[in-house]
């Protein structure tokens, strides 16, 4: 059976995700001063969350957009779930927690990007293979 070769959208995406994921994480980590910043801070009590938990969803957010980069680009149908599933719960809490509703069109319009790409035809080859054909082993001869 041959292979399905990855769709240049999901590694662009994936690579997207890992890359912007690691960035955030490290320059908040490096940074971590900028919580206590007084706009960050007046911006974050507007919030009914604790600061606490946005920072926490902050790195949270990070590792998921790294873990699932890498899944991705090994053809792991389960990261590609992980990612929209965040996305959504994400904008849902957001519309019950954030004081400016606005500020959540561009988490809407990326979620809509993503399943588009992330959920075409070709996409959907790819990640419903059997996880070696993605890479080209023989499923009866591997575990």
């Amino acid at each position: 059976m041959s292979q399905t070769p990855r769709p240049r959208s999901v590694t662009i995406i994936s690579w997207y995700l890992l890359l912007s994921g690691a960035y955030t994480m490290i320059y908040f980590g490096l940074n971590y001063k900028l919580f206590e910043e007084p706009l960050m801070r007046k911006m974050m009590e507007a919030s009914p969350l604790p600061a606490e938990v946005q920072i926490g969803q902050i790195f949270a957010g990070g590792a998921i957009a790294v873990i699932t980069g890498l899944a991705m680009l090994k053809g792991q149908n389960w990261g590609r779930w992980l990612y929209v599933i965040w996305l959504a719960v994400g904008l849902i809490a957001g519309l019950f927690t954030s004081p400016m509703k606005v500020l959540l069109l561009p988490s809407l319009l990326v979620l809509i990007a993503f399943s588009f790409f992330m959920f075409r035809p070709k996409a959907n080859a790819f990640f419903g293979q059997p996880r070696g054909e993605q890479f080209g082993e023989d499923n009866e001869t591997s575990l």
